[in-house]
């Protein structure tokens, strides 16, 4: 199989990011029949399994950054990918090559060739392939560790198949109600779905709705529970810098992302490191503080342009889109003035989230993405835009087109912020640095 090949197969299998599943639709039986065709890659190596509605890509982040310094050989999972599929899968900071993807692919297509055969309902999908070329790229590699981020909820999703050493729940928030529910408690039993018997779990969620039931599952389960505002705590100082209270001891460092909210995000990640240390890994207080402070993650509160000074942020529902809002001030004190880029995906909060938006910017420039067909038209984002008639907004095709006209518009001492989705934030974020 070519790489061409490869990706070609991979794109044409049902794909749940392009639509969106309907009850039913995610079963852990086709995901685990795959793994035991493959020889059950994912028992060959040690995982992190992290769930949750918002920060668990910052919280996957910063965990691998650290066994990396620690000296781990350490695979990363995380989806969706911003610009390249191979950003999903990446050992110590690489994402996986062509070549590995089109072996890789290759083994696995023989697998589901052979489920296809039992009927429609054992035709593997795109993430359920994605994640087994996960787990077959980190065993092949002999990765030490794979911190693996869920895909959607938790309890039916493909990566959910993983006896990992500790787990976490990150913040939860509404999205996705139309497979999780439409309570924070149903949401919290689909996260918590990834709580295993007798394995430590961390949770940094923050709605006692939501923590009650993982208090609960993790009881059932006789899985050690440490929580936030109970057993840790953590603490935004500014510029980066956190305060951490651990076992009674503060720790403080700096942190590479940008952001109040990237202090829950990191003491999540902290206390997972603690539970490999408690279970006798090595992993030293040195290289705890350099992987907090060296985490990269794209599009998070990016600063990707300074002229027009430009962040671009992929928060995609509401409680990120509160988050997103109370930290700009406060990171970028210099810009007066924002003017903001949105598009969206149809079936997220969308009134809501322009609810929350509306009177913030000078300017409003309502797109939509080329790259998934879940995005809602510019038109669509109009009639969903309250205050229409107080607010100055323009409707634009295509992204390239509303950060055209942005640049033209905004005045010399305004910014620009670009979010709504991550599709916009890989659509726009190589456009942007390229000018």
């Amino acid at each position: 199989m070519t790489y061409e090949q490869a990706v070609a197969f991979w794109l044409g299998r049902i794909d749940y990011e392009r639509r969106q599943p309907r009850q039913g639709d995610l079963k852990l039986d086709r995901m685990r029949e795959l793994a035991f065709l493959l020889g059950n890659p994912q028992n060959r190596i040690q995982h992190l399994h992290i769930a949750g509605t918002k920060g668990k890509g910052s919280s996957a982040a910063f965990t691998a950054q650290i066994l990396q310094q620690a000296g781990y050989k350490t695979g990363l999972f995380t989806s969706p990918h911003l610009v390249d599929l191979s950003e999903r899968i990446r050992i110590n900071g690489v994402p996986i090559s062509k070549p590995a993807i089109a072996s890789g692919m290759a083994r696995i297509a023989e697998g589901c060739q052979q489920l296809d055969q039992r009927g429609p309902e054992w035709n593997c999908t795109f993430f359920e392939i994605i994640t087994a070329l996960g787990f077959l790229y980190f065993a092949q590699e002999r990765c030490d560790f794979a911190v693996i981020e869920v895909g959607l909820g938790g309890r039916l999703d493909s990566t959910n198949i993983l006896l990992p050493r500790a787990t976490m729940i990150s913040t939860i928030g509404f999205d996705h109600m139309a497979i999780l529910g439409n309570t924070l408690a149903q949401i919290a039993v689909e996260k918590a779905g990834i709580i295993k018997p007798h394995i430590p779990v961390v949770c940094t969620a923050e709605a006692e709705e939501a923590r009650q039931v993982i208090e609960q599952i993790a009881h059932k389960q006789n899985a050690p529970l440490r929580l936030i505002h109970r057993d840790f705590e953590s603490r935004y100082l500014g510029q980066g810098k956190v305060e951490m209270t651990i076992d009674s001891q503060k720790e403080y460092y700096q942190l590479g992302l940008r952001g109040a909210h990237q202090a829950l995000n990191a003491a999540g990640a902290r206390m997972l490191i603690r539970e490999l240390q408690q279970q006798s890994y090595p992993i030293s207080p040195e290289a705890i503080t350099e992987g907090l402070r060296t985490t990269f993650w794209p599009a998070r509160l990016e600063i990707v342009r300074q002229k027009p000074f430009t962040v671009l942020d992929c928060a995609h529902n509401l409680p990120a889109i509160e988050t997103l809002l109370a930290t700009l001030s406060e990171e970028f004190p210099q810009v007066p003035r924002w003017n903001l880029i949105f598009a969206s995906s149809i079936d997220k909060q969308i009134p809501e989230m322009l609810e929350r938006l509306a009177g913030y910017f000078q300017r409003y420039y309502l797109t939509t993405f080329q790259n998934n067909p879940r995005a809602a038209t510019p038109q669509q984002l109009e009639q969903m835009l309250p205050h229409r008639d107080r607010l100055c907004y323009s409707l634009h095709h295509s992204s390239q087109e509303a950060w055209a006209k942005a640049c033209e518009e905004i005045g010399p001492d305004e910014g620009i912020l670009i979010t709504g989705s991550v599709f916009l934030a890989g659509e726009l974020r190589n456009v942007v640095l390229q000018g």
